[in-house]
């Protein structure tokens, strides 16, 4: 299987991953508890609420709707272009998301 095809199928599956942790994984306990115990982690009390689930689905959304970009545009690219800018992708995604995330501490 092509690098490319792998890099792109595992970058929706993410972000599918994602969306479902948004949309209906954080309404079951064990989810909750975890993120949580993740913010708790981070240092930031748990009493305050962050907006996970707007987080979570804009990382989701980005990062799916971005892999399947990638790969659809991408065609000619050579495998190191492909993977530089896709980790630029990531990174670019993580620190929207952090800051939305940030953003969202009441």
């Amino acid at each position: 299987m092509d690098l490319k095809k792998v890099v792109s199928f595992s970058g929706l599956l993410a972000g599918l991953a994602f969306i479902y942790f948004a949309l209906w994984g954080l309404q079951k306990a064990f989810w909750q508890k975890l993120f949580v115990a993740l913010q708790v982690s981070l240092g930031i009390d748990p009493e305050m609420e962050l907006s996970w689930t707007n987080g979570l689905l804009s990382l989701g959304i980005a990062l799916a709707l971005g892999s399947m970009a990638l790969y659809f545009l991408a065609k000619n690219w050579g495998k190191g272009r492909y993977l530089g800018i896709f980790a630029l992708y990531l990174i670019l995604i993580l620190l929207i998301t952090s800051w939305l995330l940030s953003q969202s501490i009441n």
